[in-house]
């Protein structure tokens, strides 16, 4: 039993079951050790599982960021062709040049705002409320 203890504590659970019959206290030990040592590999695998669903949702997530990047880069293309098609306007110029200007950065600050949720995909739910923040700042910036 103690040595059953001492793999285990080591964090080796995948030896047999110690097998006593007896029903007095090394054999109580036993049981308990041997229902602690299957409660061990349910969490574990439970842990594992959760692991493996962080990490799809967090490429999900990564994903979604990537997307929102990439339209807020077609978004700051377009803008830039229409400053550059509006220039002969000239009473018009500075105003639209500075607009452009402001839309230009908040695209900037919604694509370093995607790295930043690449970056911080360990914490998953955290990871989706700033998200969902940065589409909602960057449609509140479309209109």
């Amino acid at each position: 039993v103690t040595e059953q203890m001492n793999h285990l504590a080591e964090g080796d659970l995948t030896r047999d079951h110690i097998n006593l019959k007896t029903n007095d206290e090394t054999g109580q030990l036993a049981k308990a050790m041997n229902h602690m040592q299957d409660r061990l590999k349910n969490i574990i695998t439970k842990v594992s599982f959760a692991s493996d669903q962080l990490s799809s949702q967090s490429e999900e997530l990564t994903q979604s960021a990537s997307e929102v990047k990439a339209g807020a880069n077609q978004v700051a293309t377009t803008m830039s062709e229409l400053a550059s098609g509006s220039e002969t306007q000239a009473t018009q110029t500075s105003e639209l040049s500075a607009n452009m200007q402001r839309f230009a950065e908040g695209v900037d600050q919604a694509s370093e705002n995607g790295a930043h949720i690449e970056s911080a995909s360990s914490n998953v739910l955290k990871l989706t409320d700033e998200g969902t923040a940065l589409m909602d700042a960057s449609k509140t910036q479309m209109v």
